[in-house]
C-alpha cells in the first residue's frame, strides 16, 4: 500500500477520520454562511461578461430545438461543454431560461467547494486543516464574487478539485477501479475548461518524489505508474469527443491554439504576475479580511486538545489580523504558503504533500504567461488557503504539546479576543470590495430597448452576447452570427443594431461599422456599469476603482437604426 502516512502514525489517522461536534457545527455554520453571501440578493445580478453570453445562449441552443444555434457560434474557443450544459440542466429545473436560472449554477457550487475543500484537508492533513480552509473560502469575497456570475471558472475549480481528491485516494489504494473513476472525474474538469488536464500533471510531477522516496521498494515501483496511465486513458477518452468537434470547426483545433496563443505572452511574466497580485488585492472586503483569525480561532475549536488562555494564541491572532488588515487574506495566506513550504518537504512519505507542492507550483509559474484575469487563479488560492490551514494547524498543535495538552481553558475569553480583533479590522480597513453590488445594467438596457424596437423586426447586435439573450427573453430575437460586420452591407431591409465597448475594441469590428457608420441613424444610449470581475479584464485595479468612483460612458450600449444603401 502507498498510504506510508497511516503506517507512520496510525493513531494520528485514526483520529484524523474522528468526528466531533463542535468540527460538524463549525461545517455546518460555514456552509450556511458561504451559501448565504453567495446567493444574497442574487436577483439584482445580471449578465454583463462576453463569456457569461456565450455560455447562457449555448445553454439555450441545448435546451430549445427552435433555436437558429445548437451552440453560440465560435463557442469552442471560450470552452468545452460542461458548464453551459449545467446552465442548460438548470434552465429545466427552474422553469425555463433566465440570468438567475444560469448563475444559481456557480452559487451552488461554489457553497459546494467549501465542503469539498473541507473534507479534502481533513481527510489529506488534519480536521484542522480543513476546518481552517473551509472557513477561508466560505468568506472569501473573491470567490464570492465569482460564485454570483455565469463563468465557468467557479465549477471548474470544484471538478478539479475532486480530480486532485481522486488522484490522491487512487494512489494511496492502488485500485484500477479508482483510477477508471479518476480518469472520468479529471474529464470532467478537463471538459469543463482547457486546463483541466493539469490534474494529470500535477500528478506526474508528484508521483516522481514520491517514488524516489520509495525507490527502494520495487513493488512499489512497478505498480506506481499504472494508475497514472489509466488515469491518462480515461481522461483522454472523455474529452475526446469535444476535441473531434473542436477539429470539425472552420479551421480545426489550430484555430483554436491560434486563439489561445494570442493570450498568451511570456515576456510579461513579472507585469501579469504584479496584477494578478493586485487584483487578489482589490477583492479584500471585510469577509475576506475577517477570516483569516475566524480560521484561527476554528482551528482551536476543533483542536482536540484545549489550549491555556496563553498570552502566545492572542499574540498569534492579533499579528494574523494585522496581517489580513495590511495584505488581505490572499495576502496572508500566500505568506502562510511560503512558510508551509519546509512543512511540506519534512513530510516526504506524504504523497497529498507532494501534491499540493506540485498544484502550487504548475499554477504559479504558469497563470501569468496568459493574460491577467482575475478570475484564473481561483485554483492557487484554493490550494494557499488549504496550505495556510496546515501552517496554522502545525503552530497550534506545536504549542499545544509544548503546554502540555489539556489543561485549565475556557474558550470563551479566545472566542471574545478573536471577536475584538475582527470588529477592529473592519473598522481599520479601507476600500472594502463589494461583490453584492447590483449589476442589472445590461437587463435594464434590454428592457429599454424592447421599447423602442417594435414586435417581429429584426434586431442585430454586435459582440454583446448578454444583451441579445435579454433581448431574446424580452421577444426579441436577436441572436445572429455578427461577428463580421460585412454583412450588414447588403441589407434589403431596415434593422435594429446594438454596438457597444466589445466592438469598440475590436480591430475588425470597429473598422467594419465605420463603414456603416452614415447608415446608422442612433436612437439611444444606455448606460452599463458592468460587474468587478469584468471590469477587471479591461483595466487595472486603480483604474476600475477610478471607474467605479466616476462612472463614464465606456460600457453604454448603444442603439442604432441601420438603412439599407440607397
Amino acid at each position: 500500500m502507498l498510504v506510508t502516512e497511516a503506517k507512520a502514525d496510525k493513531h494520528a489517522k485514526s483520529n484524523q477520520h474522528r468526528f466531533n461536534k463542535i468540527e460538524l457545527v463549525l461545517l455546518i455554520i460555514l456552509l450556511t454562511l458561504g451559501f448565504a453571501l453567495r446567493i444574497w440578493n442574487i436577483a439584482s445580478v445580471g449578465l454583463d461578461h462576453f463569456d457569461e453570453g456565450v455560455y447562457v445562449f449555448s445553454a439555450l441552443g441545448l435546451t430549445d430545438s427552435n433555436q437558429a444555434h445548437w451552440l453560440y457560434p465560435g463557442q469552442f474557443k471560450i470552452s468545452p461543454p460542461i458548464f453551459f450544459s449545467l446552465v442548460g440542466l438548470s434552465y429545466g429545473i427552474f422553469g425555463g431560461p433566465s440570468d438567475t436560472a444560469a448563475i444559481l449554477v456557480n452559487v451552488f457550487l461554489g457553497t459546494l467547494t467549501i465542503g469539498a475543500l473541507w473534507w479534502i484537508g481533513r481527510s489529506w492533513f488534519s480536521p484542522q486543516v480543513g476546518i481552517a480552509a473551509a472557513a477561508l473560502l466560505a468568506l472569501s469575497e473573491y470567490h464570492v464574487e465569482l460564485s454570483r456570475t455565469a463563468l465557468s471558472d467557479v465549477a471548474f475549480a470544484l471538478f478539479f478539485l475532486l480530480a486532485l481528491a481522486m488522484i490522491v485516494i487512487t494512489f494511496q489504494r492502488q485500485s484500477i477501479s479508482l483510477a477508471i473513476v479518476t480518469g472520468l472525474v479529471v474529464g470532467l474538469a478537463w471538459n469543463t475548461k482547457y486546463h483541466g488536464w493539469f490534474a494529470l500533471l500535477i500528478a506526474g510531477l508528484s508521483l516522481f518524489p514520491f517514488a524516489w522516496h520509495r525507490r527502494s521498494d520495487g513493488l512499489f515501483l512497478r505498480r506506481s505508474f499504472i494508475p497514472l496511465g489509466i488515469m491518462i486513458v480515461v481522461a483522454v477518452a472523455c474529452y475526446l469527443p469535444w476535441a473531434l468537434y473542436v477539429h470539425s470547426q472552420p479551421g480545426g483545433y489550430a484555430a483554436l491554439a491560434a486563439y489561445q496563443r494570442t493570450m498568451i505572452n511570456r515576456h510579461y511574466w513579472l507585469t501579469n504576475l504584479w496584477w494578478q497580485i493586485q487584483n487578489q488585492v482589490f477583492f479584500e472586503g471585510w469577509f475576506s479580511r475577517a477570516s483569516v483569525p475566524i480560521a484561527f480561532l476554528s482551528i482551536l475549536l476543533v483542536s482536540p486538545q484545549r489550549a491555556q488562555r496563553s498570552v502566545k494564541f492572542f499574540l498569534i491572532l492579533l499579528i494574523l489580523s494585522a496581517s489580513a488588515i495590511l495584505i488581505g487574506s490572499s495576502g496572508t495566506a500566500v505568506l502562510l504558503t511560503l512558510l508551509s513550504i519546509p512543512v511540506l518537504l519534512r513530510r516526504p512519505a506524504s504523497f497529498p504533500s507532494w501534491l499540493v507542492l506540485g498544484w502550487l507550483a504548475i499554477w504559479f509559474f504558469s497563470t501569468p504567461l496568459y493574460r491577467p484575469y482575475a478570475r484564473l487563479v481561483l485554483p492557487f488560492t484554493i490550494a494557499t488557503y488549504l496550505v495556510a490551514g496546515l501552517w496554522l494547524s502545525t503552530k497550534i498543535n506545536d504549542q499545544l504539546s509544548k503546554e502540555g495538552g489539556r489543561v485549565a481553558y475556557r474558550p470563551i475569553w479566545t472566542v471574545l479576543a478573536g471577536t475584538v480583533v475582527v470588529i477592529i479590522s473592519v473598522f481599520l480597513m479601507t476600500n472594502p470590495s463589494n461583490p453584492w453590488r447590483p449589476s442589472r445594467g445590461a437587463s435594464d438596457a434590454a428592457a429599454a430597448m424592447a421599447k423602442l424596437i417594435p414586435p417581429g423586426e429584426r434586431v442585430i447586435v454586435i459582440a454583446e452576447p448578454s444583451l441579445a439573450f435579454y433581448l431574446h427573453l424580452a421577444n426579441r430575437p436577436a441572436f445572429e452570427r455578427t461577428e463580421d460586420p460585412a454583412l450588414l452591407e447588403n441589407l434589403e431591409n431596415p434593422v435594429y443594431l446594438v454596438t457597444g465597448v466589445y466592438a469598440d475594441r475590436a480591430p475588425t469590428l470597429r473598422e467594419g461599422l465605420k463603414k456603416i457608420n452614415d447608415r446608422m441613424v442612433p436612437l439611444g444610449r444606455f448606460p452599463v456599469i458592468p460587474k468587478d470581475i469584468r471590469l477587471l479584464d479591461d483595466f487595472s485595479p486603480q483604474e476600475v476603482r477610478n471607474f467605479l468612483n466616476h462612472p463614464d460612458n465606456t460600457y453604454d450600449l448603444r442603439l442604432y437604426r441601420l438603412y439599407p444603401k440607397t
